[in-house]
Parts: C-alpha cells; sequence; structure tokens
C-alpha cells in the first residue's frame, strides 16, 4: 500500500544527486553513466530530502502524511484516513539507470515501511466477512520497490531548460514480513478479531497486494508532485554533468 513511497523517493533521491551551486550544496554530481557515483549521490541525498526542502518547496517525505484514499473492490470497501507513512530514512538504493536517448529512468530500492492511521471498512476479505473501524497500523520488514519513468527537458516560461517527468510504471515485492493491526474489528468482538488478524498476518504478501492498490495510486502521484516540485525549480544544467 505504501511501497511506493520509498521508491519515488529514490527517485527524488536520484533527481537530486545530479544538482549543483547553491540549491542543493549536499548534493555530489555524476555522469550519466556513471551508476555507482549515481547510487552514492543517490543514498547520500535520503536524509536531505526525508527533512524536506523548504527552499525549493519541496516538503518533508518522512513521514508522509495521506488524508483520504478508498479501496473498493469486489464486496470489501475501505476507507483510510489520516495516514502517516514512516520509514524512508531506511532507504537503501540498489539500481538507478537512463536513458537519455529514449528518455527514461529505473530506479529501485528497498526499506522497511511503517503505516499507522484510521480505517473504516465493510465487505469481505479473503472470503471472510469484515467490519470495523478504528485505528491501524501496518509494519513491513522489508519491501522491494522498482519504477520505470519518463524522463524529459522542456523549456519554461523564463526559457530555461528544466526536467520533466512524464508517466511512471512500478512493481514491489515484500521482502520481509508484514504485520497487521485493525482496531475496533466486528464492533470489539475481541474473538472474531483476533481470528482475523491470525488470518492477515498468515497471508500478509496477498493482504498487502489488495489493500495496496489504492495507497500505491495515492503514494505515487503525492510523490511525483514533489519531485516535479523540485525539478521546476532547478534548471536542467544544474541537474546535469
Amino acid at each position: 500500500m505504501f511501497k511506493s513511497k520509498c521508491l519515488l523517493l529514490c527517485l527524488c533521491f536520484f533527481v537530486g544527486s545530479h544538482a549543483t551551486g547553491n540549491l542543493v550544496p549536499f548534493i555530489d554530481k555524476c555522469e550519466w553513466n556513471d551508476k555507482s557515483c549515481l547510487m552514492a549521490s543517490s543514498q547520500k541525498a535520503i536524509g536531505p530530502f526525508c527533512d524536506g526542502l523548504p527552499a525549493l518547496g519541496v516538503p518533508p517525505m518522512d513521514p508522509m502524511k495521506l488524508k483520504n484514499v478508498k479501496l473498493h473492490e469486489g464486496d470489501l470497501k475501505v476507507l483510510f484516513s489520516d495516514m502517516a507513512v514512516t520509514g524512508a530514512r531506511k532507504l537503501k538504493v540498489l539500481k538507478v539507470e537512463r536513458d537519455i536517448n529514449k528518455h527514461t529512468l529505473k530506479i529501485a530500492g528497498e526499506c522497511p515501511i511503517e503505516v499507522s492511521g484510521e480505517y473504516d471498512a465493510s465487505g469481505q476479505l479473503l472470503f471472510t466477512p469484515v467490519t470495523g473501524k478504528g485505528p491501524f497500523k501496518v509494519i513491513c520488514k522489508l519491501i522491494y520497490l522498482e519504477v520505470n519513468a519518463e524522463l524529459k527537458t522542456v523549456v519554461g516560461p523564463d526559457g530555461i531548460k528544466y526536467w520533466k517527468i512524464g508517466k511512471f510504471t512500478h512493481s514491489y515485492d515484500s521482502k520481509g514480513k508484514c504485520t497487521f493491526h485493525f482496531e475496533k474489528l466486528f464492533g470489539g468482538n475481541k474473538v472474531e478479531a483476533e481470528q482475523f488478524t491470525k488470518l492477515l498476518n498468515d497471508n500478509d504478501k496477498d493482504i498487502i497486494k489488495t489493500l495496496g492498490k489504492p495507497m500505491v495510486n495515492a503514494l505515487l502521484t503525492n510523490m511525483v508532485d514533489h519531485v516535479q516540485t523540485f525539478c521546476s525549480k532547478v534548471p536542467a544544467d544544474q541537474l546535469e554533468k
């Protein structure tokens, strides 16, 4: 659900890892074909991006706040709200590749993630009826993520060239255990709640795929907006060596 947050953060770090001058003095500049430099620079940028870059209009990314995200799949309806997503500071960058001719960028990384907030659910999950409304928390020990995005250079209104993030696709996989805790399930019936929670935790990979779809879309949209804000403030000639 929240996995793509880490991956889009990796995109942020990659974009930032080529900036020079006073805008981002904490970044080392690399040649596009120097993969080891790209990965090292991207890794170095994680902390500053998680803290936020107010001078560039980039808000903090750990924690990431999400308000309302809806899931409607089959008979299952869930509203997630007032969420906080943490863990991006522990992101490990595994791959950074750019194809200049195809205008594409590929990034991959892995990190632990924790999501907490409120939920309101009704319907069926894993062929089991479920109802509940209250606080929830999901903790995943390790998530692998990969994103492929369009990355083009455009001329801004000021006549200066900037980067622009276009369409993107993503994939993800749980490499460690995910645990789920939903309070106030079944109107407070502890027996049913414990049985259902065990069902969730015994089938964590399937549950992440089901509950994660709307979260992924919301997180990616949010993160891409942040990346584009950064790109719109930093000229392309400060992002390429």
